[in-house]
This record gives structure tokens, sequence and C-alpha cells, in this order.
């Protein structure tokens, strides 16, 4: 029963402090698709060193109307080049998924590439890609969803607090 309790205790205390190692950002996301609220979480390193990050984007589209769209992407950072004395430079890629709503139901599949800057006091800038590949029902039946494809083109510009 002592080792049960032990083992609680070092759970209760150690998972807090993993969880709080991981950098974590959260902020705004502004392109061609709208206003997004983005939050990104930093995850295992990959083969390189670097950490990956998934991020979520929540946004309002207002391209052929109102609409909603939820966004994950999982991403992989392949360079950290050392541009600057202080901060810290990151160029990322990745693949995710895009769910929402405008003029109906629509999904995709969805690819990122991009960079941030994060100064040493938390700001962190970045612009990146995000085409969408994917379809749309609605009482007309499918379609392409043509819009999100081309918009995704447009680079998008974020603002975030990490921490």
């Amino acid at each position: 029963m002592k080792k049960m309790i032990f083992i609680a205790a070092a759970l209760i205390l150690c998972i807090p402090a993993i969880s709080n190692a991981q950098p974590k950002a959260i902020g705004g996301r502004w392109g061609s698709f709208g206003l997004e609220a983005s939050y990104q979480h930093s995850v295992a390193a990959g083969q390189n060193g670097f950490p990956n990050f998934f991020e979520a984007d929540f946004g309002l589209a207002y391209w052929g109307g109102v609409g909603a769209v939820v966004t994950g992407t999982y991403n992989f950072v392949f360079a950290k080049p050392v541009w600057t004395a202080r901060g810290e430079w990151e160029w990322f890629a990745g693949p995710g998924l895009s769910l929402g709503y405008q003029r109906g139901f629509v999904m995709g599949v969805t690819g990122q590439v991009g960079f941030h800057y994060t100064f040493d006091f938390g700001l962190q800038l970045g612009a990146s890609f995000r085409p969408i590949f994917g379809f749309g029902v609605n009482s007309n039946g499918a379609r392409f969803w043509d819009t999100a494809l081309y918009s995704g083109l447009v680079p998008a510009v974020s603002v975030r607090y990490a921490f």
C-alpha cells in the first residue's frame, strides 16, 4: 500500500512538470482565410534533434460567405539557422486536416510550409503557406473546395506568445 501511495504521489508531482517543460505558443494567424486563433505545442524531437510541434487553428472564414474552419497540422522542424545572436529561427513543414462549415460541410487534407522567429522575450512572428485539398457537401451536392486550395497559396502571417 505504501508503494502505491508513493507511486501516485510521484505521478501527481511529475506529470505537471513534464507537461510544463514542453514549449507552447498561443496567438493569432491572419491570411486569406481570415483571422484564426492559433495554438502550438512542441512534441518529441525529430531525427535531426529539433523539436517538432502540433499546431491547431480555429478561424472564421469570410471568402464566399461566412464560415468556420478548424485545422490541425503536425509540423516537422527541418532547419534552425543561427542568423541572429539572440532569438531563434525555425523552418517547418507538415501535413494536416481541416474541417469546417462554409456554405455546407467542408473537409480536406492540408500541407503547411513556413518559418517563424521567436524573440528572447517570447514574441513569435511567422509566415506560412497552407493550401487545403478537399471537398464540400451541401444541399446542391458535393463540390471541390477550390477556394481553400487557392487561398492557402497566399502567405499568412502569425503573431504568438511563446511560453
